[in-house]
């Protein structure tokens, strides 16, 4: 489009100055023409000027959890500098070696602030481990001001801590009858990513210390300890019921 440009002119020069407020991204072509005079001729002079798209600005908080947690991260899109929005998609990446997990949500606003919830529509748990953040933004205009955005987070790591094993991923055969016969629990294990079952120790109600297979009939606690995994952290005199 064509506008009719007002110039300034610079005290002390004598030069004109034009100011062009909020230039959309692009190349602008600026014709200054001169009607001419009893002196001089009539002349016009075209001058390209370049506006760049603007960078959009990405960062990512929230970076710290424990296997089992929903990991979501605290995604800020900016670069906005005159109030105006734009419609983007993104896609989010969490990567470790051997394992690569993506997030994608469309027509999202810019700027704005989005919880990336990457266990959304699924159940399955995020691997213990430092996983780099890729961010890729696309504008659904291809005339947006603003650049699209592909790049792997300097700085940034998402870290899924190792859990601590839980009572309730073992189980064992809790009741018996006195038969003048040691009883050994046989604990299972429920929760298939936690240690296996390393150590079976037996601690009669109202005792401090372990025995090895109880004879008489009463009540004992039964404690474990188990492997580290990649998941969870190796666990000891684990309580996990009586027997």
């Amino acid at each position: 489009s064509e506008d009719e440009l007002m110039l300034d002119v610079e005290e002390g020069t004598g030069a004109f100055i034009y100011r062009l407020d909020n230039p959309v991204a692009g190349e602008h072509y600026i014709i200054f023409e001169y009607a001419g005079n009893n002196i001089y001729a009539a002349d016009n002079v075209e001058q390209k000027l370049t506006v760049n798209k603007r960078p959009v600005t990405v960062s990512v908080t929230n970076t710290e959890f424990t296997y089992g947690d929903d990991v979501k991260l605290n995604l800020k899109l900016g670069g906005n500098v005159y109030g105006e929005t734009s419609n983007v998609d993104i896609e989010v990446t969490l990567e470790k070696p051997g394992k690569r997990i993506t997030y994608n949500k469309d027509n999202i606003s810019l700027p704005g602030t989005y919880n990336v919830d990457f266990l959304s529509g699924g159940t399955e748990k995020i691997p213990a481990g430092e996983y780099t953040v890729t961010v890729k933004v696309t504008h659904t205009d291809e005339n947006s001001n603003y650049l699209n955005f592909n790049e792997t987070l300097t700085g940034t790591t998402v870290t899924v801590n190792k859990a601590q094993p839980k009572q309730e991923f073992y189980y064992f055969r809790q009741y018996y009858t006195y038969d003048g016969l040691e009883k050994v629990p046989r604990v299972v294990q429920s929760e298939a990513t936690a240690g296996a079952v390393t150590a079976i120790k037996i601690k009669p109600e109202g005792k401090t210390d372990y025995i090895t297979s109880p004879i008489d009939a009463g009540k004992y606690g039964v404690y474990i300890d188990t492997a580290e995994t990649d998941n969870y952290y190796a666990g000891e005199d684990l309580y996990i019921g009586d027997m």
